[in-house]
């Protein structure tokens, strides 16, 4: 399942809830979190960072966020609060209000992520190899041929280039099978037998597109470890 919102900005001042957005992150793969601490912050870096959703406290150091319109405009936003909503400051309704704090399930719900329908790859083969070095160059080639895979994935489809595509995904196959994502690799051989008979399923293509996504998300953080 993809990730409705990937980029997060949180504009918050409780050092508290600052350490528990982060953990909620860290439980998401593919969460790119980043935190401000005031408005002028927020602003700043709305106006240079892509963000897909801004979530914001009521109040930051005691000011209610209404008063600075300008942040509402430019992405959809959700509020935090410990209480009510202060009415006398809203010309609107906000889109989103959820109590604080927020908890991992509402958390993975806004985003979009269902923990149960991706597949974590393992990096068990990968710790059985010694040498650091080698470990470390294997798991680099690794990612660059999911990252290959990603770019010519969509221009074989969108070229009926269903035999350049056959050889992409029978490459795939192994890979997963290598991460000991059972599931995905099922999916591989499904999808490149419909190739060998001329026929494509789009959202066999999708769902494979999808699956390298979410393994690059994971593997860059776990090669951290070496």
């Amino acid at each position: 399942m993809a990730l409705i919102y990937e980029h997060i900005l949180y504009l918050e001042d409780d050092p508290l809830d600052i350490r528990n957005m982060q953990w909620l992150a860290e439980q998401n793969p593919g969460i790119m979190l980043h935190i401000v601490t005031d408005f002028e912050s927020c602003k700043a870096y709305l106006a240079s960072h892509r963000v897909d959703l801004l979530i914001l406290d009521q109040f930051i150091h005691g000011e209610h966020y209404a008063k600075h319109p300008g942040l509402l405009n430019v992405t959809p936003y959700i509020i935090l609060t410990n209480g009510s909503l202060q009415p006398s400051f809203l010309k609107e309704k906000p889109p989103l209000v959820l109590p604080k704090p927020l908890t991992l399930s509402d958390f993975e719900k806004l985003v979009g992520f269902t923990p149960d329908q991706a597949e974590r790859p393992s990096l068990q083969n990968f710790d059985s190899i010694d040498n650091q070095k080698y470990r470390a160059e294997m798991l680099d080639l690794l990612q660059n041929e999911f990252k290959t895979a990603l770019e010519r994935i969509p221009i074989a489809v969108d070229h009926n280039k269903l035999g350049e595509l056959r050889d992409i995904v029978h490459k795939l196959g192994g890979k997963f099978a290598f991460l000991q994502m059972k599931r995905t690799h099922t999916l591989t051989r499904t999808l490149e037998k419909h190739l060998a008979k001329g026929q494509l399923d789009t959202q066999q293509v999708f769902d494979l597109t999808e699956a390298i996504s979410h393994a690059l998300s994971i593997l860059p953080k776990q090669s951290l470890r070496i």
